[in-house]
């Protein structure tokens, strides 16, 4: 009886811990996170597709670019996804960007496994270390899918001047907003109805 209960007992411990260790880092196929996860999900960079490289009548809503997940292959985000693509460009030391944040984590919740795919960018060229955007993140317990723009070049393309700014484009490929400045729950919610 002993014996069984020791095996019982190893057998639920390796499940439990098997469960936690996929839980803290997994990520879905389209880099979003799916669980506990570390906060910085990867970086973001130009394609090298520049808007004069094409004809105004093709040029899509927004730049294209390339995201690099911390594992897994790096994807071009484009406009003809058939999904919301909302991007919140953002720092740690900007009061507004730190007063929507648990709106936008909510609205993450809510909407990441609706048709919306989230990029919450962090403009770390105007930070003092990447690891301080991860230090943030996790003292406010924030579970976002957050990338790292390190040159700046990213925000530059979008034409953000200041933060935080969020760009929303609807699943035909047409800007539905962008703009400075805060948002709340309700304000981005309803974005992600036109």
């Amino acid at each position: 009886m002993r014996h069984k209960l020791i095996a019982l007992l190893t057998a639920a411990t390796i499940i439990a811990l098997a469960w936690y260790l996929t839980g803290r880092n997994s990520t879905g196929t389209s880099g979003q996170p799916t669980g506990q996860n570390t906060p910085i999900i990867g970086k973001v960079y130009l394609t090298g597709k520049t808007q004069t490289d094409q004809k105004a009548e093709n040029r899509p809503a927004i730049p294209e670019f390339v995201v690099q997940p911390a594992t897994g292959s790096p994807q071009n985000i484009r406009t003809d996804s058939g999904k919301y693509i909302f991007i919140n460009f953002w720092n740690t030391w900007c009061p507004p960007c730190r007063e929507e944040m648990p709106d936008l984590a909510r609205l993450y919740r809510d909407y990441r496994d609706k048709n919306v795919a989230f990029y919450f960018i962090n403009i770390t060229a105007g930070e003092k270390s990447p690891a301080e955007v991860e230090k943030f993140l996790q003292q406010q317990e924030l579970n976002l899918p957050v990338y790292l723009d390190e040159t700046g070049k990213v925000a530059t393309a979008f034409g953000v001047r200041a933060i935080p700014t969020t760009v929303v484009v609807s699943p035909s490929g047409q800007l539905v907003y962008a703009r400075a400045g805060m948002l709340t729950y309700a304000q981005a919610a309803e974005l992600l109805k036109k």
